[in-house]
């Protein structure tokens, strides 16, 4: 019994141990992105012009037009499905990465966008916003 109870001592011991150890910290990341040759970051009219996918996997940000970056791939592509929008601002990637929503100036529309390009479609019409969250409850525009 005496041997019984001190491996039960000692297996509550570790097992409090394991659940007591801090997690490890996340290391900071640091790079550099350089746009291809003739783009410049464009706020339009002092918006944000930069988006991070919420597992940082993409990148969206507005230079005459939104363009997507996957983090792995050298190449920045131009959002698909997004072309012919001009006048975009406030990119923000849904709570899950799949979509981007950001208003067209040009329609005064609210609108999302696929990761993938399969669709574009008008969420509503809104004032030019100053901001744009999307959470787990919803999307949230900030006047202007």
């Amino acid at each position: 019994w005496i041997l019984a109870g001190v491996l039960a001592i000692g297996l509550a011991g570790a097992l409090a141990w394991t659940i007591r150890r801090p997690a490890p910290s996340l290391p900071v990341i640091r790079f550099a992105l350089a746009l291809p040759a003739g783009q410049l970051l464009n706020g339009n009219g002092g918006g944000h012009s930069l988006a991070l996918s919420p597992d940082g996997v993409r990148l969206a940000y507005l230079a005459t037009r939104l363009y997507l970056r996957t983090m792995s791939e050298p190449d920045v592509k131009t959002m698909p499905g997004t072309e012919r929008y001009l006048g975009v601002r406030e990119p923000v990637f849904s709570p899950d990465g799949r979509s981007i929503a950001f208003y067209a100036l040009a329609d005064q529309t609210l609108k999302r966008a696929t990761v993938t390009g399969d669709t574009v479609s008008t969420i509503c019409r809104a004032d030019s916003p100053t901001g744009i969250a999307w959470g787990p409850d919803g999307i949230v525009c900030l006047p202007d």
